[in-house]
């Protein structure tokens, strides 16, 4: 392989690798933010629930509900909001159309289509 070719297939390695830990890195985000979103959703229900049933437990349940409105309003500060995720998203679409555009770079030179390049 000449140096060119080294070149682009190092670079290509790279790109191809911040797509891959971009992908599971947005994938693992988007399972956790949807897990906790079920989580606290269930819990608010079960809180609603046993707050009409349970009549002498009133005090607890509003405590449970408060505790459960804070963390979902509290949530996107500690955790990754869903700006970043787009952010994230965003990352990974640029990866994937310029791996795409340096893939064909690459087969085109490799296939001997660009003979060299005059400097």
């Amino acid at each position: 392989m000449s140096s060119l070719t080294n070149r682009i297939y190092n670079e290509l390695d790279s790109w191809k690798y911040a797509q891959l830990y971009l992908s599971n890195v947005l994938g693992r985000q988007n399972k956790f933010h949807i897990r906790l979103d079920f989580g606290l959703i269930l819990t608010s229900l079960i809180g609603i629930v046993g707050w009409f049933n349970n009549n002498d437990l009133k005090n607890l349940w509003t405590a449970i509900l408060i505790t459960v409105l804070a963390l979902r309003i509290s949530k996107n500060i500690f955790l990754n909001s869903p700006s970043e995720r787009f952010s994230i998203k965003s990352s990974l679409d640029f990866y994937n159309s310029q791996i795409k555009d340096l893939e064909n770079l690459f087969y085109d030179y490799y296939s001997g289509k660009y003979s060299g390049f005059n400097y």
